[in-house]
């Protein structure tokens, strides 16, 4: 009786060469090697096969896989990997990988993606081309494509990619891993000779499974987004394939009147049924501190308010983020129980619970900003909460507490979330002095439970609240709070009176003086519309400054404060900034380099 094999390659080599009805000699004469070192692999007694061998062993036994001889060999005896003349990206991913499978964290539909996508990223592309189609059969007039390669996996995964809408497509892709590959590329219009609909993808993709998230305009002349489904990319070059559109992305953002829907101009096709414009090229962006080092020391970001993401449809997002992040801001800043036009835009309701539709669509707008280079700072107000008078304490703001703990949970960790603000403006004191929370605001006593919620939650995001006094007119209880709670980042607010501009550099030179030690982010700065607004708005020179004075004072940060993005439920940001807002985005790539 032969001995029991004893390592996982030997067990493979031993099935498969009975299986082929050859003997250890027969075996050993067809590949060059001794019939008894041929027994000594197959019990484990000596180390597996060396891959000089491989060829002609799986000449000798064509159901052998190269594949499986890797992963048996890998799993017979320990892997080495010279990593001395590797880059610190290759370095980190095999010791994040080493760790993961070594402490058996590592889960199957996980790994699947994983592999999936390095053996595809490694294959040879062949040409992918065809012709998007309708339900009915009839190609699209034109539009933009990006091809998601489908995976074996079970459930959507936004590993190394953006991740795929999750709503009505989970149907149609059987709930399978999709991550984006590749590039975009042209559908072709009607007066192309080639046909309408038409696209052949640049450079091909490699073999796989693939579905492609379509921008076109749809029937009504409205800018749409939809999944057609399948394009199969198959060796040696497949013929043309019809992909037909099988649901919609996104729910599809309502037409915008033509003429001025871009508000005079800046940027492109916004929503003026010209169709969606395509996401933009990322190697051309203005320079910006990469994500990781965003909000860190010797850095500066521009910031761009956005209130109202949760009012917009995931199209509408996508599109003003490019355009942001192309005028050269790197940041947001959202509001997650924001309210205009109405509740329909929280993300979070008022009892501090997520809504799951709006939860998800932040999951997508964070992998978009972040596939861009954007962060986002995520901000709360009390008054947004439901809430419970106490007699000594003010106001009990258990559900305003439970919000920052869900955000904090499900995103907290995400390396697009930047910062969070606890509470807006939070030393502006209600009735009684407790922090009132139908004037919007916490006493000092209520934010230092709000920043032991944070210090409760695993993250990587900065924790702190935005305070709206020049450093003079702050209360004092507050200054001493916001040192003795050890806020990880001040955000202020500084007085909106003429030449609050110039004047953010030496106030933030003030704030940090009195809470040294805290980096600086000028979250909310002067902007057109608010009741501080001088007749004719506030001119292009106050904005300017702005960013140029609080760089100056060596400020991590400065936001762009616009009304433009408190709405997004029928219009673009982009579409609603004045003649004024439009200067400032021409330039502020400039202003902070």
């Amino acid at each position: 009786m032969p001995a029991k094999p004893s390592s996982p390659f030997g067990q493979y080599l031993r099935t498969q060469r009975k299986a082929a009805r050859l003997s250890q000699a027969e075996l050993a004469k067809a590949i060059g090697v001794v019939p008894s070192y041929i027994s000594q692999v197959e019990t484990g007694a000596v180390a597996p096969l060396p891959t000089e061998h491989w060829p002609a062993l799986v000449k000798a036994l064509p159901a052998l896989t190269f594949a499986e001889l890797e992963r048996t060999a890998a799993i017979s005896r320990p892997l080495e990997i010279d990593l001395a003349k590797a880059s610190p990206a290759a370095t980190g991913l095999a010791l994040a990988l080493s760790q993961r499978i070594r402490d058996k964290s590592l889960g199957e539909p996980e790994a699947q993606t994983l592999l999936d996508l390095l053996q595809s990223a490694g294959a040879p592309r062949v040409r992918a081309h065809g012709r998007v189609v309708d339900a009915a059969g009839n190609p699209l007039a034109g539009g933009r494509a990006f091809a998601y390669r489908v995976g074996p996996a079970r459930g959507w995964s936004a590993l190394m990619g953006v991740r795929a809408f999750a709503g009505a497509a989970v149907g149609p892709f059987d709930a399978r891993a999709a991550v984006l590959v590749g590039t975009s590329f042209d559908l072709l219009g009607p007066k192309d000779p080639r046909g309408a609909g038409f696209f052949d993808v640049p450079g091909g993709l490699p073999p796989g499974d693939y579905a492609l998230d379509v921008h076109h305009t749809a029937a009504d002349g409205s800018p749409a987004e939809s999944w057609a489904w399948p394009l199969t990319v198959r060796t040696g070059g497949a013929a043309a394939q019809n992909v037909p559109l099988v649901c919609a992305a996104s729910a599809p953002a309502k037409a915008a009147p033509a003429e001025g829907a871009d508000g005079g101009g800046t940027g492109g096709g916004s929503g003026s049924g010209t169709g969606p414009r395509p996401p933009i090229d990322v190697s051309s962006l203005p320079p910006a501190p990469p994500l990781a080092k965003h909000f860190t020391k010797g850095t500066f970001t521009a910031a761009f308010s956005y209130y109202g993401l949760g009012g917009a449809p995931l199209d509408r997002i996508r599109r003003d983020l490019d355009r942001i992040r192309a005028a050269g801001f790197a940041h947001l800043r959202v509001w997650v129980d924001w309210e205009r036009p109405s509740a329909a835009s929280r993300i979070v309701d008022r009892k501090g619970a997520l809504i799951g539709p709006q939860a998800d669509k932040l999951d997508l707008a964070l992998e978009h900003a972040a596939a861009l280079g954007l962060s986002l700072d995520l901000t709360f107000e009390t008054s947004h909460y439901d809430a419970v008078k106490k007699s000594a304490e003010g106001y009990d703001i258990t559900n305003h507490k439970n919000a920052v703990r869900a955000v904090l949970v499900r995103w907290g960790q995400h390396p697009a979330l930047k910062i969070v603000d606890l509470d807006n403006e939070a030393e502006v004191r209600g009735a009684g002095g407790h922090g009132s929370p139908d004037t919007g605001h916490t006493s000092p006593a209520r934010y230092a439970d709000l920043m032991g919620v944070a210090r409760s939650v695993p993250r990587t995001c900065l924790v702190g609240a935005s305070v709206s006094f020049s450093i003079d007119g702050m209360p004092k209880d507050y200054l001493n709070l916001l040192r003795d709670a050890k806020a990880e980042v001040l955000l202020p607010h500084f007085p909106r009176v003429s030449g609050w501009g110039a004047n953010e550099g030496p106030n933030a030179k003030a704030l940090a003086k009195a809470l040294p030690g805290i980096p600086i982010h000028h979250q909310e700065p002067g902007r057109n519309g608010h009741s501080t607004t001088p007749p004719g708005g506030w001119p292009v020179a106050e904005f300017e400054n702005a960013f140029r004075s609080s760089k100056a004072a060596g400020s991590l940060g400065c936001c762009f404060h616009t009304g433009a993005a408190f709405d997004l439920t029928t219009k673009d940001a982009w579409g609603q900034l004045d003649k004024t807002e439009r200067e400032v985005v021409a330039h502020v790539a400039e202003w902070v380099k």
